[in-house]
């Protein structure tokens, strides 16, 4: 099962938005070639929306959860992902449980630009983190 990592907190609520349809987009994508994926944003955005959950430990230790059962970190390549302490968080579980780290790059894959009706097939770059590109 591959966990899907990618930014998500911003003040602007359709930044969070769009950052969870580029998740579930490249989620929908893994299943569409029968690829297991697990994603934080595609299964708590909704639940952000409408019901915030305030204490953002249960997202940490939920999301936590998930690292034995998966066996590669995939980092969609958008922005704020640098500056994400999340996904920071998320790469260090993966770095100390010796799994492989994949950065995942579109082209399209800006917020602002994302069309779901596009194709990524042939847009998408592997990248293992710490390899020459």
């Amino acid at each position: 099962m591959i966990y899907i990592a990618c930014p998500y907190t911003d003040p602007k609520p359709h930044i969070r938005t769009e950052r969870a349809r580029i998740a579930g987009y490249y989620g929908h994508t893994l299943a569409q070639e029968g690829i297991f994926f697990f994603s934080p944003l595609t299964h708590g955005h909704y639940i952000d929306v409408n019901w915030p959950i305030t204490n953002p430990d249960y997202w940490i230790k939920w999301c936590k959860k998930f690292v034995p059962i998966c066996h590669t970190l995939h980092i969609l390549d958008i922005e704020g992902r640098e500056d994400s302490k999340g996904v920071s968080r998320e790469i260090e579980w993966f770095r100390q449980a010796e799994k492989p780290i994949h950065l995942i790059e579109c082209n399209y894959w800006e917020y602002a630009e994302i069309s779901l009706s596009s194709k990524c097939e042939s847009d998408v770059v592997f990248r293992t983190l710490g390899s020459p590109t």
